[in-house]
């Protein structure tokens, strides 16, 4: 309130029992006007304060246990580079040992096994040489044996340390994919959380609004609400439709106000984070 408000304020209390009107236009959409003491917009800037302290704690609590998990992602990462050069390097091992079937030859001198055999389970391969035959190239009794010891010995031991080794891999990448999916859930519920506080915060200003009313106005078929015999003093004329929004008014003189809510300030609070007034 600037001082030359102030002042006509003063004097026309001490001049006597003042009164005027108050009179506008609203939106076509608004049936009623209410009129607010001065003191409303105080009680709503104490709740919105109150709000963006709560909204900033629950943020911090969702912060530091979101930074504990990234602190175990960031740990993980050596264990992730590790497991996967185990992989690379019980992988390369295995090229390396089933290079040594290629020795065994069918009884046409070709090879019986070559690189594409190589993703076939050693399982499998000792099912598949029982007859003595393999993709079409047959072999001695005395091949299949040397081929069976081979793979039993040399072949079932590197594919098994492949095995681990992938095993070890998928344990730090599920492990990994957890702590992510926490993240991502502990950032949606902390968004869940402010929303719920937000909800609170608002009915909690609306029901500060209603307690506030001292007087309401129908507004007629034209659209005009109308004030009468009001004393000199700040007010707050409240609209809750199209939207809720309050307009300030310092009232010293007979006075027109149109409404316009799209000018006006709204008393809630919108959007994701705390809000001035």
């Amino acid at each position: 309130m600037n001082r030359l408000t102030l002042l006509g304020i003063i004097f026309l209390c001490c001049c006597g029992d003042a009164r005027y009107r108050l009179d506008g236009h609203v939106p076509e959409t608004t049936s009623h006007v209410e009129l607010l003491d001065g003191a409303a917009t105080e009680k709503i800037v104490r709740l919105r304060t109150l709000y963006a302290s709560a909204f900033d704690s629950l943020a911090d609590v969702a912060d530091a246990e979101i930074a504990d998990v990234r602190a175990r992602l960031d740990e993980s990462e050596s264990d992730l580079e590790a497991a996967k050069r185990g992989v690379n390097r019980a992988s390369a091992r295995y090229r390396q040992t089933f290079e040594k079937m290629k020795q065994f030859e069918s009884f046409g001198g070709n090879p019986i096994f070559g690189d594409e055999d190589r993703r076939v389970s050693t399982r499998e391969l000792l099912s598949e040489i029982a007859d003595r035959f393999y993709k079409g190239k047959a072999f001695s009794l005395e091949t299949g044996g040397e081929i069976r010891s081979f793979i039993r010995e040399s072949l079932v031991p590197s594919e098994q340390r492949v095995s681990r080794a992938r095993r070890r891999l998928r344990r730090v990448e599920s492990s990994r994919e957890t702590d992510e999916a926490a993240i991502v859930a502990r950032q949606g519920f902390l968004v869940k959380e402010q929303d719920q506080l937000r909800d609170i915060y608002n009915q909690r200003i609306l029901d500060t609004l209603t307690g506030a009313v001292q007087a309401s106005a129908q507004a007629d078929s034209n659209g005009y609400y109308r004030f009468d015999t009001l004393s000199p003093a700040r007010y707050h004329l409240y609209l809750r439709d199209p939207v809720h929004s309050l307009s300030t008014v310092d009232l010293v003189q007979h006075t027109r106000r149109d409404l316009d809510p799209q000018e006006a300030d709204s008393p809630l609070l919108t959007g994701s984070g705390p809000q001035s007034f």
